[in-house]
């Protein structure tokens, strides 16, 4: 188990909640991207030429949350 105050961490820090379905175009940088549930958890890294094609329930979400 690992344990952080989340304001330390710059992937939590910096990061963005967007709705399942929004592309987000191209990726400046690697990218996580992940379902946010604490039970459950699923997390993906997107380097920045690729683009990603899944569906909410990959992430473990409905369409739109």
């Amino acid at each position: 188990m690992l344990e952080a105050n989340t304001d330390q961490i710059r992937a939590v820090r910096d990061s963005q909640c967007l709705p399942a379905q929004q592309l987000m175009g191209a990726l400046p940088a690697p990218t996580l991207v992940a379902n946010g549930q604490f039970d459950n958890f699923r997390a993906l890294l997107v380097a920045h030429e690729e683009q990603v094609s899944l569906d909410a329930a990959a992430l473990g979400r409905a369409a739109g949350q």
